[in-house]
């Protein structure tokens, strides 16, 4: 400092200014800035070597997922194995500290090796994506593929997935330097499991669930097993609620009936319904159907209540949700 302003005295007083404010921010942005790497150390049955953790920190930013539910789209598709990254505008800003907390608390631990496969693909352990929910539905944990990658299933032990979600946390959320600036936000690790095919997102979540306590509810496996074989796949698709006799929809479209769209599990306990909520139309995807599904299971179904997620579409004009037959 001393330096600049014996130098300064030499400038013009506008000159001066701009080299003072210069470098009051460049001082303020070194003290900001994040570690280098840390490191976890895996599962012996998992990769050889500890996993690196250097990260990037994105700057804040308001919305939970300004790419949308129905986009695959994320910025860190193209990051190295093990690197954590922190990203606002994919995965959400402001993070709850305690619901995220509570959501890794629901990963199992300890060293059993599990199988992770895309939906439908085989009889894997986890139909991938999953999500440990916080029971509050404000903070989420998600296992999913990395985006391109060739595999359709992986292996990996509870204990690298939650050593990995929790690295996330530390990086991103629980940081005492985010904190104090008021800006945790979510984040990802790709390169998770046997073939480092797997990635575990921390991202924000903002439900609008109603639960219906009666009758009592008690159809908790098999409205898991609805919520474990439902679509999620991204593509946008248009709802149309049916008009009755001699109306035509065109094709390529989800119709709804006067009663919704219902699809049953197996044994037929419990039932998935769709429906909207107001007007005749309305463009949606099912993987974000599928997060209100998990909302609802988390939320209801798991206190014995059946329940419905409400605002989901680009007009919110959707509803879904899990009850008895």
């Amino acid at each position: 400092m001393a330096m600049i302003l014996d130098f300064s005295q030499w400038l013009p007083f506008s000159v001066r200014a701009w080299l003072l404010f210069f470098f009051i921010v460049s001082e303020s942005l070194a003290l900001s800035l994040p570690p280098q790497s840390q490191q976890i150390t895996t599962s012996s049955e998992g990769p050889s070597s500890p996993v690196n953790l250097s990260s990037s920190l994105s700057p804040p930013f308001d919305s939970a997922a300004a790419s949308g539910p129905c986009s695959s789209v994320s910025g860190a598709s193209t990051l190295t194995v093990g690197d954590v990254h922190c990203e606002g505008r994919d995965f959400g800003t402001n993070l709850n500290r305690a619901s995220c907390l509570n959501a890794w608390g629901s990963i199992p631990a300890g060293g059993t090796r599990r199988t992770y496969g895309k939906r439908g693909l085989g009889p894997w352990d986890f139909q991938l994506p999953f999500r440990y929910l916080s029971s509050d539905g404000l903070c989420a944990v998600d296992i999913d593929f990395q985006r391109m990658h060739p595999e359709r299933s992986g292996t990996a032990t509870d204990a690298e997935i939650s050593a990995a979600a929790r690295a996330v946390l530390d990086r991103c959320v629980l940081r005492k330097d985010i904190a104090q600036k008021g800006f945790s936000i979510g984040g990802v690790i790709p390169g998770i499991g046997n073939n480092a095919s797997l990635r575990i997102i921390v991202r924000s979540f903002k439900p609008s669930v109603m639960c219906i306590s009666n009758p009592p509810f008690s159809d908790m496996g098999s409205c898991h097993s609805l919520v474990s074989s439902a679509r999620v796949d991204y593509k946008p698709l248009r709802f149309v609620r049916h008009k009755g006799p001699g109306f035509h929809p065109p094709s390529g479209i989800a119709l709804i009936p006067p009663d919704g769209i219902k699809l049953f599990e197996a044994t037929g306990k419990c039932v998935q319904t769709v429906n909207l909520t107001e007007g005749d139309e309305e463009r949606d995807c099912w993987r974000d159907l599928w997060a209100g599904l998990v909302a609802v299971e988390k939320l209801c179904v798991e206190q014995l209540k059946a329940g419905v997620s409400f605002g989901h579409g680009r007009s919110g004009r959707l509803s879904v949700g899990l009850g008895r037959r």
